[in-house]
């Protein structure tokens, strides 16, 4: 989850116009959140209507149902951007001090406390802002095609699945439920993740084939978000690729249906409005 936080920090235009950026991502993530639940809700009827409703509005982690449980990604994203691009357009030189001192607090503060979730995610928005800063410092330290960082990444990130793997380590981050109780590790790992993936991903771009497969699929992404934990839901229920070791059919269904929801709702102006943002 921070690697999506850290290609959002690279792939977004800051510093612009505050009301404009606001609107900006209303239309491209608030607008798509509240249509997608409810959608989900007329579909399934998820639970009572009132407490769906409190669910929606609240946001962030208290959005947690079999069908809406990763929507809290949207909430954080949409506040932190806000609050990123606000500091991006004053050019506020003392932001990654003040980040890093309040990032501290708050690691003390969620290791020794039981923060409850606050509305749309708003407590995750330190991690996030630190996130957007190192997507965008370590995209452009890769983008000097130093190999170094790349062999040290791809080793690491080898030697830490190993170690997982083997029981030698336990670790794990979830930002949605809170765990994030190493500052260290919960820096470095995304990192080298990110750098190895930006490499695979520079890799399978020379494939005509696989880049043009792979670019739908990224325009795609958000409607896979929205709907990917549903149709896991339905496989699970119906008893089909319910063992962990199917889950590479797991994420082939997931990305064709959504694929296949992404290019229905763009046939219509209004539709592609709602659920797509655009």
């Amino acid at each position: 989850m921070p690697v999506f936080f850290m290609i959002t920090g690279i792939l977004s235009s800051w510093g612009i116009d505050d009301l404009s950026f606001v609107k900006k991502r209303v239309s491209s993530l608030v607008v798509p959140y509240f249509s997608w639940c409810i959608l989900l809700f007329l579909i399934f009827w998820i639970e009572n209507p009132l407490k769906y409703l409190g669910r929606i509005l609240y946001g962030g982690a208290m959005n947690t149902t079999a069908y809406t449980y990763p929507f809290w990604f949207v909430c954080a994203l949409f506040v932190s951007s806000i609050v990123f691009n606000w500091f991006k357009r004053r050019n506020v030189k003392w932001l990654y001090g003040v980040l890093t001192i309040f990032l501290l607090l708050w690691y003390t503060v969620l290791c020794r406390c039981q923060i409850p979730p606050l509305p749309w995610s708003i407590e995750v928005i330190p991690f996030v802002l630190l996130y957007f800063v190192i997507g965008i410092y370590a995209n452009k330290l890769s983008e000097k095609n130093l190999i170094a960082p790349v062999i040290i990444s791809m080793i690491l990130v080898i030697v830490l699945i190993l170690c997982l793997h083997n029981g030698i380590i336990d670790y794990k981050l979830g930002m949605k439920s809170h765990h994030l109780t190493n500052i260290l590790f919960d820096t470095i790992v995304p990192t080298i993740f990110f750098f190895s993936l930006k490499e695979i991903c520079l890799v399978l771009s020379k494939i005509k084939i696989l880049n043009s497969l792979l670019s739908f699929i990224g325009k795609a992404s958000l409607v896979i978000m929205f709907i990917h934990v549903t149709i896991l839901h339905i496989m699970n229920k119906l008893n089909i690729a319910d063992s962990y070791s199917l889950d590479l059919l797991k994420v082939l269904v997931v990305s064709l249906v959504g694929c296949l929801v992404y290019m229905m709702c763009q046939k219509n102006k209004k539709v592609s409005l709602l659920f797509l943002g655009k």
